[in-house]
C-alpha cells in the first residue's frame, strides 16, 4: 500500500482563524476522502475571479491578468534581484 503523508500542514483564509493548525496525516492512496465545512469563503474567490474574467477581455496577455489577480487578492510577490555572474 501507498501513503501519501503530509506533515505540518496549516491552512486558512485571509482575515479568518486558520482551518488546520499543525496537522499531520498519513493517508492511504486507496481511500476516499473529503473536506467537510463552510464553502463561503471559497464561492467568494471563485466569483471574483469570474469577476476578473468577465472584465479581463482587454488584457493582451496572459501576465497582464496573473497581475491583476495578484492586485486583487493582495498577493506580494518578493522581487528578487538580477542575477549577475
Amino acid at each position: 500500500m501507498t501513503k501519501i503523508t503530509i506533515q505540518h500542514l496549516t491552512f486558512g483564509f485571509a482575515g479568518t482563524a486558520p482551518l488546520f493548525e499543525h496537522v499531520d496525516l498519513n493517508l492511504d492512496t486507496t481511500w476516499k476522502l473529503g473536506l467537510v465545512g463552510r464553502n463561503g469563503p471559497v464561492e467568494g474567490v471563485n466569483r471574483k475571479l469570474k469577476q476578473i474574467k468577465r472584465t479581463a477581455y482587454g488584457y493582451r496577455n496572459w501576465t497582464n491578468f496573473h497581475y491583476r489577480i495578484q492586485i486583487e487578492f493582495n498577493i506580494r510577490v518578493q522581487k528578487r534581484g538580477p542575477i549577475r555572474k
